[in-house]
C-alpha cells in the first residue's frame, strides 16, 4: 500500500510540474481567503490545502493522453445491451500487465437519494478549484434536501492527489472526491476511493431525457479499474460532459466572403476538415491576411477531431500508444497543411494561448476551448459584446459543432475537458452521500440570469451531440519521470513547426507506451 501511494504523489508531483511547464496550458492564478460561504442561509466552510493560495493551472482540453469514443461506441467493445454491466470481459487476476474491468451494476428500481437523510451530519468535500457561484448555490440546496453541512477543502487542480496524500495519511475522510480524468487512475492506484458498483443500481442510470438526471452508462464505465467502479460521471450538471463546440465571427467571415461553417453543418448535419480550410484560405485571402482562420491551440483539437485517439481503449485492458495509427498520422499531416508554409491559415505568432482574447480582438475567426460553461457562457458573451471586431454585437457571434476529419466514421464529438466523476473517499461512513450530490448535481435546475444564453436550436445540438458517440479524455499515464500529457505536448509543437510526421510519432509513441506500461505494473 505504502508503495501505491508513493507511487501516485510520485505522479501527481510529475505532473504538477510538467502542466506548469506546458506552453499550451491554461494558467489561472487564484488567490482565495481560506473560509467562503455559500449562498442561501447555509453555509459552506472552505479550507485551503496548505496556506491561503492556490496557484492553479489548468489542464488544456486539448492535450489528453486518453481519448475513447462513448455513446454508440465502436472504440470500447465493452458494452453490452442489457444494460445491466459496465463491462462483462473477464481477464485472469494476476497482475498481468492488464487492467481488469469485470465490473457488475446490481438490477434496481430504488434511486441512491430516495428516503436519504443525513441527520445533520457534516459531509466533507475535498474540491479542486474554488467554488463557482452555481455550485455554491448548489451546496446550500444539497445541505436542505439532505439535512447536512457541507465542508469542502480545497486541494488544487493539478496536485489535488498530491495534497490528497498528505491529507489522508494525516487522518482526513473525505466524503467526497472529484475524480477528474487528470488524476485517474493514480488516484485509485493509491487507494484513496471507495469502490461503488454496490452502491448505485441501474435505477441510478439516466435516459436520453437529459432533464431528468441521472448517472452516464457509457462515461461511468471509464472509471472502472481492476474490477471496481470509482466514480460516476452525471448526465447534466456541474460534472456533466461539456460538450466543445466551436465559437466563430459571423462578421468577420461575411466580410471576407467566407462561407458560414454553420450553414454547412445545418446543410449536410456536419463540416468537414476540407471546408475548414477552405474556408480558412477564403478569410486569409479576404482580410489580406490580416486575419486567421484560427491560433495554433485550436489546431491541438484535430487529431481528436478525426477520432485519433492518442492511447487506444478499443481493448481496455491493454491500452495501447496510438500515435502511430494511419489515423493520427492523418491528422497530423492535416495540422501541418494549416500552420505551415505560403498557404498557412493558422497562426504560430503571439496567437498560441488558450484565452479568446486574440478572438476579441478580431485576430483570428474561429476559436475553441473549455473557458466556455455550456450552462453560463456569459463571459464569451461579455467579450463579444464588448469587442470592435464584433461591432459589439453579440448577434455577430456563431456557434457549430467542431468538424469532422475524414478517418471519424463514427461522428463522434469531443467532450471540452477533462472527464469528470464524483467518487466516494476511502473511510467515509456513507459512500451513499457521494452517490447523492453527483445525483444532485445532475438535477439540480440550471438558471441562467445573464443576457446571453444559448438559444432553443442552439441547445438542441449540444444535447444531440451529448447523447451521441464522444470522444473523452479519462485517463493520464506517467512513468515518474514523463507523463503522456507532456510529451504529446512536446511532439504537437515539434509537427506544427514543420518536423517529420513520421519520425516524430514513431519517437513519441515508445515513450507514451512506457508511461502506460510503467504505471499498469503498479496496480
Amino acid at each position: 500500500m505504502l508503495k501505491k501511494r508513493l507511487l501516485a504523489f510520485l505522479i501527481a508531483g510529475m505532473l504538477l510540474l510538467s502542466l506548469t511547464a506546458c506552453d499550451g496550458d491554461v494558467k489561472v492564478d487564484v488567490t482565495i481567503n481560506p473560509t467562503t460561504t455559500a449562498g442561501g442561509d447555509d453555509t459552506v466552510t472552505t479550507t485551503v490545502a496548505g496556506d491561503n493560495t492556490d496557484s492553479t493551472t489548468v489542464a488544456d482540453n486539448k492535450t489528453d493522453s486518453t481519448t475513447t469514443a462513448g455513446g454508440n461506441n465502436n472504440n470500447n467493445n465493452n458494452n453490452n445491451n442489457n444494460k445491466t454491466t459496465t463491462s462483462t470481459k473477464k481477464v485472469d487476476s494476476t497482475n498481468d500487465g492488464t487492467i481488469k474491468r469485470n465490473v457488475t451494476i446490481k438490477k434496481g428500481t430504488t434511486k441512491i437519494e430516495t428516503g436519504l437523510n443525513l441527520g445533520g451530519k457534516t459531509v466533507k468535500y475535498a474540491i479542486g478549484l474554488p467554488l463557482s457561484d452555481r455550485m455554491k448555490g448548489q451546496i446550500a440546496a444539497f445541505q436542505n434536501k439532505y439535512n447536512c453541512k457541507v465542508e469542502t477543502e480545497l486541494l488544487g487542480f493539478t496536485d489535488y492527489v498530491q495534497n490528497l496524500s498528505a491529507k489522508v495519511a494525516g487522518g482526513t475522510k473525505y466524503d467526497i472526491l472529484q475524480v477528474e480524468g487528470l488524476r485517474f487512475p493514480s488516484i485509485v492506484i493509491a487507494n484513496f476511493c471507495e469502490p461503488l458498483e454496490n452502491v448505485i443500481s441501474t435505477a441510478d442510470w439516466g435516459g436520453k431525457e437529459l432533464s431528468k438526471g441521472g448517472f452516464s452508462e457509457d462515461l461511468t464505465q471509464n472509471f472502472a479499474w481492476n474490477n471496481h467502479l470509482y466514480a460516476v460521471v452525471g448526465v447534466r450538471g456541474e460534472f456533466a460532459p461539456n460538450m466543445q463546440i466551436v465559437y466563430y465571427n459571423k462578421r468577420i467571415l461575411k466580410q471576407a466572403g467566407a462561407e458560414d461553417p454553420r450553414d454547412l453543418y445545418d446543410k449536410n448535419g456536419y463540416w468537414t476538415f476540407d471546408d475548414m480550410y477552405r474556408i480558412g484560405t477564403q478569410v486569409r485571402k479576404g482580410t489580406n491576411n490580416s486575419v486567421y482562420l484560427a491560433n495554433v491551440a485550436f489546431t491541438r483539437n484535430v487529431p481528436k477531431w478525426n477520432n485519433a485517439p492518442n492511447i487506444d481503449f478499443s481493448d481496455y485492458t491493454k491500452p495501447k500508444a496510438n500515435l502511430t495509427s494511419q489515423a493520427t498520422i492523418n491528422a497530423y499531416k492535416f495540422t501541418q497543411k494549416m500552420t505551415t508554409g505560403n498557404n498557412a491559415v493558422v497562426g504560430m505568432e503571439n496567437l498560441g494561448d488558450h484565452t479568446p482574447q486574440s478572438f476579441f480582438e478580431g485576430k483570428v475567426a474561429l476559436w475553441t476551448g473549455f473557458w466556455f460553461d455550456l450552462f453560463e457562457n456569459s463571459s464569451i458573451g461579455k467579450g463579444v459584446s464588448e469587442s470592435n471586431a464584433f461591432a459589439k454585437n453579440v448577434s455577430n457571434l456563431g456557434m457549430v459543432p467542431h468538424p469532422i476529419g475524414p478517418d471519424n466514421k463514427e461522428k463522434a464529438y469531443q467532450v471540452g475537458s477533462w472527464l469528470y466523476g464524483i467518487g466516494a473517499g476511502v473511510g467515509t461512513s456513507d459512500p451513499r452521500i457521494a452517490m447523492a450530490f453527483a445525483k444532485f448535481s445532475a438535477t439540480y435546475p440550471v438558471v441562467n440570469t445573464t443576457a446571453y444564453k444559448w438559444s432553443a436550436k442552439d441547445q438542441a445540438i449540444i444535447d444531440q451531440l451529448t447523447l451521441g458517440p464522444k470522444v473523452v479524455q479519462f485517463a493520464t499515464f506517467s512513468d515518474g519521470s514523463n507523463d503522456a500529457n507532456t510529451l504529446v505536448n512536446a511532439m504537437q509543437w515539434s509537427i506544427f513547426e514543420g518536423g517529420d510526421v513520421a519520425q516524430l510519432t514513431s519517437s513519441y509513441n515508445a515513450q507514451v507506451q512506457n508511461c502506460i506500461d510503467v504505471m499498469i505494473s503498479q496496480q
